[in-house]
């Protein structure tokens, strides 16, 4: 009966992919490592009508209890259920607010953040890269003076390669990882965003890199720190050695974006980089390597680029109030601007507005928040590997004191 309910679990989660692929640009399953015949099987069959998927979920729900699994297990799987079954009654027609939605996809409450908190990052921003113009062509400016020339861009092919054999090195000496742990390195052209981390299972996972974004040296390192070491990619190998192999968690195998894993996971990676390195320390490596590799001496001050990319990673809370704005009927104009002031990409209203994006979008901001206080002092080492091991959600993370 357990293994039915898992399997049938898993079907669920690849039919409501199958659906929501047609409109929506992101992927509901992420990732997929559980039996290949599972997915086969869903793959060959026609696509299931709304209504079938949410009597699936809401039949999965009730049989949840009378399985032998954990309580642990059925405390986080209780929640995916409530994830799933929201996306189903969204698939069926059903109006959900906003607010309610994330809160049952995500286990986080979202409210709008004191723009005080984005007015400081750019005061920040405005300390550091101090002169005329606005923050935004100081900005630029300073990203350009440590970006690769474009006509330079293959160059990348060989500096990754350097900064994600010391990421791993690390990564395996304070943290750890299982034997035959892998990553394949791919440089498209085509990607809708600048990486992406694709795992595969067997403790291997495809990074992909866009060689069509300018190679800003900094941004890219704190890239690979946040998908490959010690984020996404080193997160995914845990839970699969830890969870799936050892203790037989088979539904960590599909990993759905819109479940309160996801804050955690997010979390985990805007965050990578500092459990790794001391401040400072992070930029000053870096740019003794592209001295050493590159024969560029790029004016680093390990200080000021640590400044900057904290200001940087506050800001991506505004999509977050972009995103409440729209759903309190406030006019896109008005959306457009707040995003303009702050972020100085624009404005994606559209990502506003798919239904996976939207949801998505809050799990950076405050899977951040949730977990910096977990990862300060002096466990911050033994709460990451908790975080990487242990089937946790959001909520209970709110209830625990940091230690």
């Amino acid at each position: 009966m357990t293994a039915a309910w898992t399997r049938d679990y898993t079907y669920l989660a690849l039919r409501m992919h199958k659906r929501l692929k047609k409109i929506s640009f992101s992927p509901f399953v992420d990732g997929y490592f559980g039996p290949p015949e599972w997915k086969t099987t869903i793959e060959a069959e026609a696509m299931q009508e709304p209504q079938a998927l949410l009597e699936a979920a809401q039949r999965l729900t009730t049989q949840l209890p009378q399985q032998d699994f954990s309580i642990e297990r059925k405390h986080v799987l209780k929640a995916n259920m409530r994830s799933l079954e929201t996306i189903c009654r969204l698939l069926c027609g059903e109006q959900i607010p906003l607010r309610d939605l994330v809160e049952r996809c995500l286990d986080i409450r979202p409210s709008y953040i004191p723009d005080s908190y984005f007015e400081e990052a750019r005061r920040i921003h405005d300390e550091v890269l101090p002169g005329k113009g606005t923050i935004f062509d100081r900005l630029r400016a300073w990203h350009r003076r440590r970006e690769l020339p474009w006509e330079k861009r293959d160059l990348l092919t060989q500096i990754v390669p350097t900064i994600l054999a010391e990421l791993r090195r690390r990564t395996a000496e304070r943290i750890g990882l299982p034997e035959g742990e892998t990553l394949d390195l791919h440089f498209p052209e085509d990607m809708r965003f600048g990486g992406g981390c694709f795992y595969q299972g067997n403790y291997r996972s495809c990074i992909e890199l866009n060689k069509n974004v300018p190679p800003k040296l900094y941004r890219q390192f704190d890239t690979l720190c946040h998908e490959c070491y010690p984020g996404h990619h080193t997160e995914f190998v845990h839970k699969d050695q830890f969870l799936y192999r050892q203790r037989g968690f088979e539904e960590v195998a599909t990993m759905c974006l819109l479940t309160p894993a996801i804050v955690i996971s997010e979390g985990i990676a805007m965050q990578a980089r500092e459990i790794l390195f001391e401040p400072e320390e992070a930029y000053q490596w870096l740019g003794e390597q592209i001295t050493t590799q590159l024969g560029r001496d790029l004016d680093s001050n390990p200080l000021e680029e640590e400044r900057i990319m904290y200001a940087q990673n506050m800001l991506e809370g505004v999509a977050c109030n972009a995103a409440l704005m729209q759903e309190d009927s406030k006019p896109d104009e008005e959306v457009r601007e707040y995003m303009i002031r702050y972020l100085r990409g624009g404005a994606d209203l559209d990502a506003l507005r798919d239904p996976i994006e939207r949801i998505y979008i809050f799990s950076y901001h405050y899977g951040t928040q949730l977990l910096r206080p977990h990862l300060q002092g002096p466990q911050r080492l033994a709460n990451f590997r908790l975080l990487l091991q242990e089937p946790l959600l959001p909520s209970d993370l709110q209830k625990r004191e940091p230690i």
